[in-house]
């Protein structure tokens, strides 16, 4: 447990102080949120089990409030679990720099929940110090060779210990069971597992809903919730729209799982209005996202044919354990250097995702591409650019000069099959296996890139279907609320009337298909 503030949690424990405040005076006059026990389970609504007030900072733990808020207001019982610091490891670690202690973090989740007027169940009411001591004992006896392997009541502890543990290290750990901290995140694991299982017991929900649902307490939440045949909804935020949020009945929202509304999207063609929105998105998010124009890595040959591998960070929840035919995203990578070894005529440029470079140093990727590939593969063949994340190279350019576009599960793949060209797909993503990818299998199938002697263009129908799944993503799963979200930085604290039924068109619609089950489809403001 973190025992003071560093700077980074200073400034969190600071915005989420006066966060809290202007969130009490813009509830007034809402009643003092109500203990469990003393809340009734309202006529026609339902039981809500959220960990809206669970382990999270700003913005997350503002959205999550507001929508917990606009649910209650609905009539449906809401409540939320507190930590109240009884696990060792936790999202306020990552980049293994303790943040605010856990008895601050406690008291600042306490004064969420009652400057929004939220019911919660603290985990201090679920947990007591023996069942502390007793995880300890079960982690402690557990031979290293079966620590990845640890379940328990049909839990995968052992796997959603070592996910967290890639997000919490900010890197790609090769072998989990000998990292040092790996232990006390499958004790932070295990005593989820058992938190979550008698929160259920307790409040007995009709609806989980939970934030992200790959971050290790949404994720043991969610995998209770299911073996109890309990519904559940996630939620999260998403980098498309600086505004936009996206959510997921059954899935994951972190990993914006479209199979139930995509079937009947990919039957439908974009109208020209539908097509000139994403044009006009795709040159907004070009010119955001990747501004350098024209530069390419040096020493790249006149008319050399050139596979373009993108990466993802090591650390990305959206990325992370999601691996087909590969153990790991480097896996893939080596695979690839090895293939350029046997290819020598041919260009490899793998870029380095930015995001490894996203955020305060401390949350830098401590496994960068480059370096790490020198370090796994050896010396690196001639053919073979690797490109750093700051780098000032023009995506966009390296896409137009390929022969193959080659992703782990990044979005610049979809971003690719738009421009003309067929991404060869190496992990698990939301863009796998919908009619205008190759989906690599394993390293076998590496050298047809390596052997192909003219671009791997889409035809004219393959692209159309990308663009449909593209609009799909992008304008009609996501929904948009400017005023819930402000560039994923600054949380405006909306008004108790906002949040009420008949405030907003947009909410009232949303909280109707959380409740209910409807497809998250076309429920916010139109394409702009």
């Amino acid at each position: 447990m973190g025992s003071g503030f560093r700077p980074r949690g200073l400034r969190t424990a600071w915005r989420l102080a006066r966060w809290t405040a202007r969130a009490r005076a813009a509830q007034a006059p809402a009643a003092a949120a109500a203990e469990p026990g003393h809340q009734p389970r309202n006529s026609g609504g339902l039981r809500i089990l959220t960990d809206t007030v669970f382990q999270q900072a700003l913005p997350w733990v503002g959205i999550s409030t507001a929508l917990a808020r606009a649910l209650s207001l609905r009539g449906h019982d809401v409540v939320s679990l507190r930590c109240e610091g009884l696990l060792p490891q936790c999202e306020h670690t990552l980049g293994r720099q303790p943040q605010p202690s856990c008895l601050l973090c406690a008291h600042s989740m306490r004064h969420v929940a009652s400057g929004t007027a939220l019911a919660t169940l603290g985990a201090t009411q679920l947990l007591t110090v023996h069942d502390r001591a007793a995880a300890e004992r079960a982690v402690a006896g557990t031979p290293v060779a079966a620590l990845q392997g640890l379940t328990v009541d049909g839990i995968p502890i052992g796997r959603l210990a070592a996910r967290e543990l890639q997000r919490y290290a900010r890197g790609h750990i090769a072998h989990p069971e000998m990292d040092p901290d790996f232990r006390a995140w499958l004790l932070t694991a295990l005593l989820l597992s058992t938190l979550m299982d008698r929160a259920l017991a307790e409040v007995r929900p009709d609806l989980v809903f939970a934030t992200n649902g790959r971050v290790l307490p949404s994720a043991v939440l969610l995998e209770r919730a299911r073996r109890r045949g309990v519904r559940t909804v996630t939620w999260d935020n998403e980098p498309t729209h600086a505004d936009g949020l996206v959510f997921s009945h059954h899935g994951t929202a972190a990993t914006v799982p479209l199979e139930d509304v995509w079937p009947q999207a990919q039957q439908q063609p974009l109208t020209a209005t539908e097509r000139d929105a994403l044009q006009v998105f795709r040159g907004h998010w070009a010119t955001r996202h990747h501004p350098v124009r024209g530069e390419l890595p040096s020493g790249l040959r006149d008319g050399a044919r050139s596979v373009v591998v993108f990466s993802n960070s090591a650390w990305d929840m959206a990325a992370v354990d999601r691996n087909v035919g590969f153990g790991s995203m480097f896996d893939w990578l080596d695979a690839v250097v090895d293939a350029a070894r046997r290819h020598p005529d041919v260009d490899v440029v793998v870029r380095a995702h930015p995001a490894e470079r996203a955020g305060t140093p401390d949350l830098w990727s401590r496994t960068p591409v480059p370096e790490t590939l020198r370090a796994r593969s050896g010396p690196i063949p001639a053919n073979v650019h690797l490109v750093d994340a700051t780098a000032a190279v023009d995506t966009y350019a390296l896409l137009a000069r390929a022969t193959v576009v080659m992703v782990y599960s990044s979005r610049i793949g979809l971003e690719a099959a738009l421009a003309g060209m067929r991404p060869w797909v190496a992990g698990e993503t939301t863009y796998r296996g919908k009619g205008f990818s190759r989906d690599l299998e394993g390293p076998a199938d590496l050298d047809a890139a390596f052997r192909l002697e003219t671009p791997d263009r889409l035809t004219e129908e393959e692209q159309s279907v990308a663009e449909r799944f593209a609009y799909l993503w992008w304008f009609r799963t996501l929904v948009r609320m400017p005023w819930l979200v402000d560039g994923h930085r600054v949380l405006p604290v909306p008004g108790r009337d906002r949040l009420a039924p008949g405030g907003d068109a947009i909410l009232d619609r949303l909280c109707d298909a959380v409740a209910t089950g409807a497809p998250f489809l076309d429920l916010g403001t139109p394409a702009r």
